[in-house]
């Protein structure tokens, strides 16, 4: 499964989970994570790819000033 997702200045997606993922940033910028061991603040570079063994719950929000869109991509 691929998802793409798209955060403009100042939104973001509610408390959500994910399997074991690689993601793919297309356009990157400033982004405030909260998950279960806290909340941090991460700067996404475009063209910078990660990776993720999956997270029990986590929630996200632009705190940039553009649009951040990356790629995850979820095995079968």
């Amino acid at each position: 499964r691929i998802l793409r997702c798209s955060f403009a200045p100042s939104v973001g997606h509610e408390r959500h989970f994910h399997v074991k993922h690689f993601g793919y940033a297309i356009s990157g910028g400033r982004m405030r994570i909260t998950d279960a061991t806290g909340t941090r603040e991460v700067d996404l570079a475009s063209g910078s790819s990660f990776t993720s063994d999956g997270v029990d719950w986590h929630e996200v929000v632009n705190i940039g000033d553009s649009t951040v869109t990356y790629l995850i991509v979820e095995p079968k």
